[in-house]
């Protein structure tokens, strides 16, 4: 015997099976039914602070790592130009932040001729 799901109406009138939220996204309690994206922490601030202290948009780009880093829920993963366009990065912006950020021992970078960068979150030194 089946269950036939098409019989049940959700409050928003939506029948079936439930949408699922994106993992990026946050109920907010002021905000009726809004979602909102959001940087996962705890980010240590002592890694904000050498990252801030940093040339160009390096705090940026650390952002935006820590953003990845929360919604794919570890801390190595690709970095792709897409990923920094909405914080007005480009690609060149996107190689000196992240060499700088190299350098100052925030990240470690696994480049690749043709791919996307792949980025490991370090602990702040």
């Amino acid at each position: 015997m089946t269950l036939d799901l098409s019989q049940f109406t959700f409050k928003d009138g939506f029948k079936g099976t439930p949408p699922l939220r994106p993992p990026e996204t946050r109920k907010v309690s002021n905000l009726r039914d809004a979602t909102v994206p959001f940087i996962k922490g705890p980010i240590p601030l002592a890694w904000i602070t050498a990252a801030a202290m940093l040339p160009g948009k390096s705090l940026h780009v650390g952002l935006v790592l820590w953003y990845l880093a929360g919604l794919k829920k570890t801390k190595t993963f690709a970095l792709g130009n897409l990923d920094l366009k909405r914080f007005g990065v480009d690609r060149k912006a996107k190689g000196r932040c992240l060499k700088a950020m190299e350098s100052a021992g925030l990240i470690s970078v696994v480049s690749r001729a043709g791919c996307n960068p792949i980025v490991t979150l370090l602990d702040a030194p």
